[in-house]
Formats: C-alpha cells, sequence, structure tokens
C-alpha cells in the first residue's frame, strides 16, 4: 500500500458516478486519509450511473459530494453544456427537473454554450403517440422526416438537412429491436445494429457458421439443414423433410445412389440445387486441408449464387456488408497461419457462444446514410444530431420472484414458509424489496437522461398512445 501510495501522488478518477465499494476502499487507500493535499481528483456525473447491473453505487458519489466541502475538498459543477441545442436543452431541463424532484442530488440544469443558427430555429422535440404498431408509424414518421428535410442539424457553422446517418434509436433493451429492423426493410430505411450481439448472431453469418462445421463434420444434421435452407440451396421445408426421410437427413443427403433416387415429392428443381450442394461438399471436403478459409468461403459463394441470392433479399445491402466484414476476419484468420477448417469452425463458435460484443458492418463507410439502432448503454459517450428514444410504454419490471435476495447492508434477506407452504413477506423482505425497487427507478430515471442527452440538434420521444399514459401515471408516486 505504501508503495503504490508512494508512486502516485495525484490521482484521478474517471466515471466515478459507477464505482464500487470495494473500488472506493482502494482510491481511498491510496490516496491517504482525510483528502489531505488535493491528491485527489474525481470526475463523475451522478445522473449518468447507469451501470448498478456491474455493481456500481451512485450513493457513493452522493454521500461524498454532501461530506466532501468539509473534508478541505471542494467540489466543481461542471454544467455548461457544449452538444445541446438549446431548444433541446430546455426540453430535457423541464423533464428532469421533474422526475429527479425526489432524488437525493439537486438537478442541476444544462445550460447551452452555443447560441442556435437562425435556420435551426424551431422545436427541439417531439412526441410520436402511436395508436398501433408502433415501429411502423416510426419508421414512415422518420422518412417523411428525412424525405421532406423537416428537420434540420448544424454542420460547420451553419445548418442542413437532416439525413439518415443523423438518426439514432436508442433502446432501453434489445428484446424488441427486431421488430423495428423489421419496419425499416418494409420502408427501405437503411440501418444498421450496433454494439451488441447483432453480427454474429446475423443468419447470413450463421450461414457460414454451419458451411464451415459441415465441411469440418458431414455428420452434423443441424449444421446441414442450416445450410440447405439457406441461400447455399434454398430447400423448402417440403424437402427437407422428404430428403430426411425415413433414413435422416445426413443419409438422405450423402447416399451413395444420389440425385435420380431422391424422392419423387422434392421437386427437380429442388433437386438440382440439392445435386450441386452435394457436389460443391464433397469438393470442400476433398480439399479442406489445401484451400485457406477465404478461399473455400469464396468458392462456396461463387458455386451457390450465395452472394447474389442474399443481395436481393430485404436488407441485402446490409448483408452483403456483414459478409465483407467476416471475410475480413477470415484474412486475418489465415494471415495468422492458421488453415484448418476445425479451427476456424472453432474460432467462430467461440466468438458466437461468448456472444461477443460487436456491432454489424456498416454498408459502406462510418460515413455511411445509414440510421443507427444500438442500446443506451452502448450509446454512453456518444452524441447524435437526432436522437429518437422509442418504446416509452415499456414497463418497469421491479417484480422479484425469487423467495431469497441479497442486500450488501443486511445480507441474505429471505422469506419464509406458511404451513401450506407458500411464500410470505417479512418486514426485512418488504424493507429490501422497497429498497431495491427504488433504487431501480432511481437507475431508470438516469438511463432516460442518458438517452436524453445523447441529442444535439433534435429530440423525438415515441410510444404507443395508451401505454404511455398508464406508464406514466403508474409511476408517477415513485
Amino acid at each position: 500500500r505504501e508503495e503504490y501510495k508512494n508512486r502516485f501522488y495525484y490521482l484521478m478518477v474517471d466515471e466515478f458516478q459507477d464505482t464500487n465499494s470495494l473500488q472506493w476502499e482502494i482510491i481511498r487507500l491510496l490516496s491517504g486519509e482525510g483528502y489531505q493535499g488535493g491528491r485527489l481528483f474525481l470526475v463523475g456525473d451522478l445522473k449518468q450511473s447507469i451501470y448498478r447491473f456491474r455493481g456500481a453505487e451512485v450513493e457513493i458519489m452522493t454521500k461524498l459530494a454532501e461530506t466532501y466541502p468539509n473534508a478541505h475538498g471542494q467540489v466543481l459543477v461542471l454544467d455548461q453544456n457544449y452538444r445541446t441545442k438549446p431548444q433541446v436543452a430546455a426540453v430535457i431541463n423541464e423533464v428532469c427537473h421533474t422526475i429527479f424532484a425526489t432524488e437525493d442530488f439537486p438537478y442541476h440544469p444544462l445550460l447551452p454554450v452555443e447560441s442556435t443558427p437562425a435556420s435551426l430555429g424551431g422545436a427541439g422535440a417531439e412526441i410520436l403517440l402511436a395508436a398501433d404498431h408502433e415501429p411502423m408509424m416510426l419508421a414512415a414518421r422518420l422518412k417523411n422526416m428525412v424525405d421532406h428535410a423537416e428537420v434540420m442539424v448544424r454542420e460547420a457553422g451553419g445548418a442542413r438537412p437532416v439525413q439518415y446517418r443523423d438518426l439514432a434509436l436508442l433502446f432501453r433493451a434489445r428484446t424488441n429491436i427486431k421488430l423495428f429492423e423489421e419496419a425499416f426493410i418494409t420502408y427501405r430505411i437503411p440501418y444498421i445494429v450496433n454494439a451488441g450481439t447483432g453480427f454474429y448472431a446475423r443468419q447470413e453469418i450463421q450461414d457460414q457458421l454451419n458451411l464451415v462445421r459441415l465441411v469440418e463434420c458431414k455428420d452434423d444434421a443441424l449444421a446441414l439443414a442450416g445450410v440447405l435452407r439457406s441461400p447455399f440451396c434454398q430447400l423448402s421445408d417440403a424437402a427437407l423433410f422428404w430428403l430426411g426421410y425415413p433414413d435422416g437427413l445426413t443419409q438422405g443427403f450423402f447416399k451413395e445412389k444420389g440425385f435420380p433416387h431422391f424422392s419423387s415429392e422434392i421437386s427437380l428443381q429442388e433437386k438440382a440445387r440439392i445435386a450441386r450442394l452435394h457436389n460443391l461438399l464433397e469438393l470442400l471436403v476433398k480439399n479442406a486441408h489445401l484451400l485457406s478459409i477465404p478461399t473455400l468461403l469464396r468458392i462456396a459463394w461463387e458455386e451457390t449464387g450465395y452472394l447474389e441470392t442474399v443481395a436481393a433479399l430485404p436488407g441485402g445491402e446490409r448483408s452483403l456488408a456483414n459478409l465483407e466484414k467476416l471475410m475480413l476476419r477470415a484474412e486475418e484468420f489465415a494471415a495468422k497461419g492458421y488453415s484448418e477448417v476445425g479451427e476456424f469452425g472453432d474460432f467462430l463458435r467461440h466468438l458466437s457462444a461468448l456472444e461477443v460484443r460487436e456491432g454489424e458492418a456498416s454498408v459502406s463507410n462510418e460515413q455511411g446514410n445509414v440510421v443507427q439502432m444500438m442500446t443506451v448503454h452502448a450509446a454512453k459517450g456518444l452524441e447524435f444530431p437526432v436522437v429518437v428514444l422509442p418504446e416509452l410504454e415499456r414497463k418497469f419490471s421491479l417484480i422479484r420472484r425469487s423467495p431469497v435476495t441479497f442486500h450488501k447492508n443486511w445480507g441474505v434477506v429471505h422469506k419464509v414458509r406458511d404451513q401450506e407452504g407458500k411464500w410470505l413477506d417479512t418486514d426485512l423482505t418488504l424493507k429490501a424489496k422497497a429498497t431495491e425497487e427504488r433504487a431501480e427507478i432511481s437507475e431508470l430515471k438516469r438511463l432516460f437522461y442518458v438517452g436524453m442527452t445523447r441529442a444535439r440538434d433534435y429530440l423525438l420521444f415515441s410510444g404507443k398512445e395508451k401505454e404511455v399514459m398508464s406508464t406514466c401515471i403508474d409511476q408517477g408516486d415513485s
């Protein structure tokens, strides 16, 4: 302790609002008792503490902000805002004065430094209340906004009409992102899903994983089914059934009798595609030890017309960009001296199993004209000209069904059973539950704040009309 204390005379801790008790104890020991000599410099924003699920304890900074001045320290409030347009800041301030009124720290309003160009005047926010199917209504609204230049954004000291690349949809959770993807595809709005498990979970990437698995092991029936249903073969469900009847899919596909003896229930066109894939796989399996992974994939794509088929599907441009990104991964893999199909298969399976947080590829480059979709957590630290906060009707999940919970001060807290075996709350479990709910609601408020403050020039709130009103009423007293 003394060695490191003497080595580091000044300590600066960034993002201090996300500190936990153990981290704070280490910082305190390194800085010395009493915070003497101006050795410790802490930077953080209480309103941006959104990592409670990782153990962050916002109350550490809350209490320290109260006691620090009395311990020969000083609290500086950096309230000048260099990002947000005044009209947007006004909306955020109005909302936050209300939602943070019951919190343990004062809300310091955003004070925009920059003035707004005349061409950027007008409202800073809007609320879109959908009577039904919010994703479709939101997609229609955003398309209209861009097509008719209804919003202006700042650029090089002036203003220009909004483009798709200026828009970001920030979600509280990833659960329903797929619904918004489908709506964007319907309205032909280019988009990209960032910073999540999107890349390795994409179907076109899973197709390549299935192909590699199959070349590695011909007996992998699940991989074979995936390849047959994919653009590699485009087999129908009915044909897939008859191919595997009655001896199983791998036996039906790889049996010696081959093409002429496939079931009569399978169309001639599908029989031809099965035969083409059969010949391709035999070639790849036979020469796998001679082919690099990039070469193997290119042969498969060329022989089956995979890329052309994918390009013709909805969202094809994005799928092609993802495949190009995968090819770069394969080339990097080969450049390191690896060539075994099994090794590459293990590599992809490892990434997929770990759900590596890697976003999809941009359809062109980092400046591609696409809408970005991501979680609020992934957007922390970023800014966008226009931010959309969808699913405002989403309920707060505060119910804890487990009879056992853990509280950092009280330890293990558990319910008790009555004579009929039903779990009953005790005074302590009720107290723990109330404390937990208050903490969760507080973090949801902070998550909302982080989402709003990613916006630079315009903010759009979206949700289902009845549900939004209900949620606001239900949480109004919290």
